[in-house]
């Protein structure tokens, strides 16, 4: 889980890294959230997977589930929603 390395994440490490460190500890796939991402997406992370020798194997969607006005709220979740369907079929896509 990308979880495990939100810290080191967080302090910059490049997600290519992370597949990497997981391949070698000798996991076989990884899942990763939204926030994991790099800006340039869905399709650097399937390239540096295939480049470590893992697989992402699930994808966690990040979204605001408060807010004081729900109907922005909703809004807000539909797009997270939407944004994500199209990352993950980047992801798995052959």
């Amino acid at each position: 889980m990308g979880i495990c390395l939100e810290s080191a994440l967080h302090r910059g490490m490049p997600v290519e890294e992370l597949l990497h460190t997981c391949r070698e500890l000798g996991a076989d796939g990884v899942e990763l959230a939204s926030r994991h991402l790099p800006p340039d997406g869905p399709v650097q992370v399937k390239e540096a997977a295939r480049r470590a020798g893992v697989e992402v194997s699930s994808y966690n969607i990040a979204t605001d589930l408060v807010g004081a006005d729900a109907d922005a709220q909703a809004r807000r979740r539909e797009a997270d929603l939407q944004d994500s369907i199209r990352t993950i079929r980047e992801l798995w896509s052959t």
